[in-house]
């Protein structure tokens, strides 16, 4: 096929998004139709419109959609492949299933995969949900299709060991990313046989919330088992770090371990699931009750009979109600309390 020059139909687009034709905006046809959203990062801001213009213009291997905020806090919004047509931005290796042709609905976000976690304002990570996650998931539903709006569990912060290369702990195998369980929000350190890390530190799993409460009418929306999962992840690695800072400073005869742990450095990627009042009022607990929150973190996550892990699967639907609620109660307060000192303000 030939470049497109012309918008494709309403049919085809994203709403609001600019058409910027390219020469590899053609696509392919995607060989299964087993929606699911792929997030990418640009890994460089963008200057000005026209800036953005030009690089959507001249990239080799487009996305779907490209979005995000030029200086001024002017939106970026711009589409460089027809919805009904894949995308190229996924490598796709010499065997085993499609990428890009798997259904794949991509966009890139301009910014980089190292800063973005710090960058984004909670405003931003709605905005993103709103022009993109949200409308690509409709684009889905119109077609017979289901995006979950939920990210993948995963135990780390966002760090480059865990997600860069093509065995990196987070990725998929190709027999995950074509099961169903693929058809939700992906990033691109999610794809199988792919070896970028983006999107990094974008709290997409906060992107992922905002979606489920746009789709929602803005109805405060319960954590899924797959944020659980994460939640509980994240506790033990704050648990681990306080138990190696105590003793620490245990061995050289120092004080006993400051409970901002528990609301700093720890948390400086952490997930976003609570309200900003909730968060905040959650700061307040955990810096008042850090020692008791911590060991009920590590008595939780050690006792398996009630069949919590530490290990990289953690098992929360079967559950007995009562743990849920002290899963809840515990682990998630303490992770919001930290991401509340985070940004203060917004």
């Amino acid at each position: 096929m030939a470049r497109l020059n012309t918008p494709p139909p309403a049919s085809a687009r994203l709403p609001g998004f600019e058409w910027v034709p390219n020469d590899h905006n053609t696509g392919g046809t995607y060989t299964v139709q087993a929606w699911r959203v792929v997030l990418h990062t640009t890994e460089f801001p963008t200057s000005s419109l026209a800036h953005a213009w030009a690089v959507a213009a001249a990239h080799p291997n487009p996305p779907h959609v490209w979005f995000g905020w030029a200086p001024g806090n002017v939106e970026v919004a711009i589409q460089t492949v027809r919805l009904d047509r894949s995308a190229r931005a996924l490598r796709q290796p010499s065997s085993g299933p499609s990428t890009n042709r798997y259904g794949a609905l991509q966009c890139e976000i301009f910014t980089t995969a190292a800063t973005a976690g710090a960058e984004f304002s909670d405003a931003r990570l709605r905005r993103i949900a709103e022009r993109v996650v949200v409308p690509l998931a409709q684009w889905a539903a119109a077609r017979g299709g289901t995006i979950v709006l939920e990210t993948r569990p995963r135990p780390g912060p966002g760090l480059a060991e865990g997600r860069f290369g093509t065995g990196a702990a987070d990725r998929m195998s190709s027999s995950e990313w074509i099961a169903a369980a693929a058809r939700r929000i992906l990033c691109h350190y999610d794809v199988w046989g792919n070896s970028h890390w983006d999107t990094g530190t974008l709290n997409t799993p906060r992107i992922a919330e905002h979606a489920r409460q746009i789709m929602n009418g803005d109805q405060d929306v319960p954590l899924t088992n797959t944020e659980i999962e994460a939640i509980a992840h994240r506790a033990n690695e704050v648990r681990v770090a306080w138990e190696n800072q105590a003793t620490q400073l245990a061995a050289a005869g120092g004080p006993a371990p400051s409970a901002s742990l528990a609301s700093n450095r720890v948390w400086a990627k952490g997930y976003h699931v609570a309200s900003r009042e909730a968060a905040e009022a959650a700061t307040a607990a955990v810096n008042a009750r850090a020692d008791e929150i911590l060991a009920a973190v590590a008595a939780l996550a050690a006792d398996v009979a009630n069949g919590v892990t530490v290990t990289n699967e953690v098992t929360v639907t079967t559950l007995p109600p009562e743990v849920l609620d002290q899963i809840r109660a515990v682990l998630v307060t303490m992770l919001a309390g930290g991401i509340a000192g985070l940004n203060p303000g917004e």
